[in-house]
């Protein structure tokens, strides 16, 4: 088994994106999240300068359909939402791999690890290849 991270762009259409990119000296941390009935539940962690300002961003955003703070302090606050935007759940079926977690965004970037053959880390670079985004791998 071959472990890798790797960090893919966003498309700016994403909140998270959005977010990140407001919020650039802040870290969005997802810890865990699922899809059900098209739409994702996830916990997450905001890390950084004014965590109570970006967990009050997810929480008024318009994809974010229900926000729950869950603790907050002055470099972190942890939250769980719902949102209607599951490309990340999308992009993992489609990639047949599991991420593990955390995954974390910055300035409009994901960083996330997977474990694989290197069969399966071939085959998703060849899918992140033929995509629109830019991407690196470590």
């Amino acid at each position: 088994m071959i472990s890798a991270r790797f960090r893919i762009e966003l498309p700016p259409s994403l909140w998270i994106a959005e977010l990140s990119r407001a919020f650039p000296k802040t870290t969005f941390r997802l810890l865990s999240g699922y899809q059900i009935d098209g739409r994702a539940l996830e916990l997450g962690e905001v890390l950084g300068e004014s965590p109570a300002e970006a967990a009050e961003a997810i929480r008024t955003h318009p994809e974010i359909v229900s926000y729950e703070l869950l603790e907050s302090d002055s470099g972190r606050a942890l939250t769980k939402y719902e949102t209607t935007q599951t490309d990340l759940y999308g992009f993992v079926e489609t990639a047949g791999l599991t991420i593990e977690f955390p995954v974390d965004v910055e300035r409009g970037w994901y960083t996330f690890d997977l474990t694989g053959t290197r069969a399966e880390l071939d085959e998703l670079q060849e899918v992140l290849d033929c995509a629109p985004l830019s991407y690196e791998l470590d």
